[in-house]
């Protein structure tokens, strides 16, 4: 009788021990598995970031297309006014802006102004539009060689809509005027753009 309750006892006391055991382990374990379950849902939070933004980057057009042409001007493609030569023209892809750079060209006068001395070149004039002609506006500062032509920058003429880039099919003339000391005034450079 004695040995029973004795064993029974001894039973309940291991039971006891393992039981605490089993607490001690787990408030051991709890803040290794707490830093766990925070590190696992960072790691979820990471994934699903990148995920978005993935897709995100695969709605946003491309570096190529983002690139910005840049005319240079030049002789080769100075289309003489009022003359049968024709210079190549500059052809781009569609895009809403373009940048002329005049860093290394020195303008020369214009041969139908009877003065050789340019004051000063005046301004840039964009035109378009075929038959129903578009007319834009840039003034040209003083050392000053690179110009953007957009919608930011360009000035339109009373007629004209607000500029709204360069579209695929389009043909433009680019127009450099420059003012003399006889206030006259003309055209120093000019040449054409074709938008593919």
């Amino acid at each position: 009788m004695l040995d029973n309750k004795f064993r029974r006892t001894y039973s309940f006391c291991m039971v006891k021990q393992k039981f605490h055991r089993a607490k001690n382990c787990l408030q051991i374990l709890q803040p290794i598995i707490c830093r766990t379950y925070r590190a696992m849902r960072s790691w979820q939070k990471l994934i699903v970031f990148f995920l978005a933004a993935t897709c995100f980057a695969e709605d946003l057009p491309s570096a190529k297309n983002e690139q910005t042409p840049v005319l240079k001007i030049d002789d080769e493609h100075f289309s003489q006014p009022y003359s049968t030569n024709t210079a190549p023209s500059y052809r781009i892809p569609p895009s809403a802006k373009v940048i002329i750079d005049a860093t290394h060209y020195t303008f020369k006068p214009n041969a139908n102004v009877r003065v050789n001395t340019v004051k000063r070149i005046a301004d840039i004039t964009l035109i378009g539009g075929g038959t129903n002609l578009v007319i834009y506006y840039l003034p040209w500062k003083p050392n000053k060689t690179r110009y953007e032509l957009s919608s930011a920058t360009l000035q339109a003429s009373d007629d004209s809509p607000a500029f709204t880039g360069f579209k695929s099919g389009q043909k433009w003339s680019i127009l450099i005027g420059a003012e003399y000391e006889t206030n006259k005034s003309a055209v120093e450079w000019q040449g054409d753009v074709e938008v593919h």
